[in-house]
């Protein structure tokens, strides 16, 4: 069982999701600082999102190293929320 977690690329995945669970919990604080309204149905939706995000892309700079994919799965909502801002309000047309 402990051989699983010396796999790097599982290694890298794990680090990328503990930088994403620190976002997730810097969104929380934020918006609760601002007292919005926090629907849990949208924080369950962002923390799969962003466990999912944080893993891949943990995966992706895994080769640099455990603080590289901790930081890519931080900045990975970033790299999502920009996307949804620059598509926000346009017609996307697939096909």
């Amino acid at each position: 069982m402990a051989s699983i977690f010396l796999n790097p690329i599982v290694l890298s995945a794990l680090f990328g999701v503990i930088g994403a669970l620190c976002r997730v919990v810097i969104i929380l604080l934020e918006a609760f600082r601002f007292r919005k309204k926090v629907y849990i149905d949208g924080v369950v939706l962002c923390v799969a999102t962003l466990f999912s995000i944080g893993a891949f892309s943990g995966i992706i700079f895994g080769i640099a190293g455990g603080a590289i994919s901790f930081l890519s799965g931080y900045a990975g909502m970033d790299l999502m929320d920009s996307y949804s801002k620059a598509f926000k309000g346009k017609k996307v047309v697939i096909g």
